[in-house]
């Protein structure tokens, strides 16, 4: 019993806590083996205290047992005096009762130590117990309620996130419907505008093509255009007899063209043009009256696929027009040199024509449509006339410039 001051002291240091730190006043070992003492001095209390209480309980039984087998006192004998009062008064009393003390058990034992220490250590045990089971109860109490806060807070964050991308989602699906019909609108404004485009630009070819006068008569009329020789006319002769050379470059250029034709007229690349071409910018297309009289002769504006690098050779004869053979030239010169005719210049303007035409879908063209030679035997026979015609008369008038300098 000695030792229970000591145990007092240990637990009550182990629950004080350092005011400034909060931790036990004990380290960690110390707290661990101050703990264990506790508990086995705790366990060795009970034990002797049950041991002692079970053995003062027996003891309690077995004197209960001899006091209720002890038997009653009886006196016998006496003076015959006495016996015979005893008879009168009552003939069933034939013994002396004992006095009522002997009849009553004896009080118990007051209890021991023992047992009034067993008493505390068993009341001290349950509240101890009822502390840790309210602890319990408490941080159990404690974690539902934290478990339920987070869950309710995961609920929260989960509804506000789904309202979020279902917000989004809302957004970009008003976006999108708003950017479809955005460009369904722009595509129909630029399919209108297109077709606009394309219908003035139409009407405007097809007005151009009816202002040209067709056939020999419209090649005659732009080829004194061309050669401005309507202008010469009211100038002396002497002024008349000078032509640019880049006008008569011009005529040798259409004639070139038209006897290709005349030579191969099944070949189609001797009967396109690239308007666009800068070699024939520079030999026709500039002059006021060179396309005309193509379109005279039976060529029209038309777009095509671009020309492959297969017919790079044949579209050299084509679309670089440039001869730098002299006008005073002779024929044989000028039959052999008709299927290709180019100078450096023309082939580095080629190669630059050949990528860009591989860069671009379409280019705009001048072409002499073919009549089918089968299905419309007269429409060819017509189509083929007059590019000899034309020739004819582009032939003539550069033979009639080229002696007219060899007179001068």
């Amino acid at each position: 019993m000695e030792f229970r001051p000591r145990m007092d002291r240990f637990r009550k240091r182990l629950k004080e806590k350092d005011p400034v730190t909060q931790k036990s006043r004990y380290g960690p070992k110390s707290q661990t083996r101050v703990q264990r003492i506790v508990e086995l001095n705790d366990f060795l209390c009970r034990q002797y205290f049950v041991d002692s209480f079970i053995s003062e309980q027996q003891e309690n039984q077995n004197q209960q047992s001899a006091t209720e087998n002890t038997p009653a006192v009886t006196v016998e004998g006496g003076d015959d005096h006495q016996s015979s009062n005893c008879n009168n008064n009552n003939e069933n009393e034939n013994s002396i009762v004992p006095p009522p003390q002997c009849n009553q058990p004896l009080p118990p034992p007051p209890p021991s130590g023992a047992s009034l220490m067993f008493q505390d250590f068993q009341r001290e045990y349950n509240m101890q117990q009822q502390e840790i089971d309210s602890k319990r109860s408490s941080m159990e109490r404690v974690r539902l309620e934290e478990e339920e806060k987070n869950r309710r807070k995961i609920e929260e964050e989960d509804a506000r996130r789904i309202a979020f991308e279902r917000q989004q989602a809302e957004e970009l699906a008003a976006q999108e419907i708003v950017r479809k019909q955005q460009l369904h609108q722009q595509a129909e404004e630029n399919r209108v505008r297109r077709r606009a485009q394309e219908e003035a630009q139409t009407q405007a070819e097809r007005n151009y093509l009816e202002s040209i006068v067709k056939g020999p008569d419209g090649v005659k009329h732009y080829l004194d255009i061309l050669l401005q020789q309507d202008q010469q006319q009211e100038q002396s002769q002497k002024t008349a007899a000078i032509i640019d050379p880049s006008r008569i470059q011009a005529l040798q250029s259409l004639c070139t063209i038209f006897e290709q034709i005349n030579k191969h007229p099944e070949d189609l690349n001797h009967r396109k043009i690239r308007k666009s071409h800068p070699g024939f910018y520079q030999d026709i297309g500039q002059h006021k009256g060179g396309i005309e009289l193509l379109i005279a002769a039976g060529f029209r504006p038309t777009m095509l696929p671009p020309v492959t690098s297969d017919n790079n050779n044949n579209n050299n004869s084509t679309d670089t027009l440039r001869n730098n053979n002299n006008v005073t030239s002779n024929d044989n010169n000028n039959n052999n040199n008709a299927d290709v005719i180019h100078d450096s210049n023309s082939n580095s303007n080629s190669n630059t024509d050949n990528n860009e035409e591989e860069q671009e879908l379409t280019i705009a063209c001048l072409v002499s449509k073919e009549p089918h030679l089968e299905s419309d035997m007269d429409g060819w026979m017509a189509w083929f006339d007059l590019n000899k015609q034309a020739f004819e008369i582009l032939q003539a008038e550069l033979q009639k410039i080229s002696s007219n300098k060899r007179h001068k």
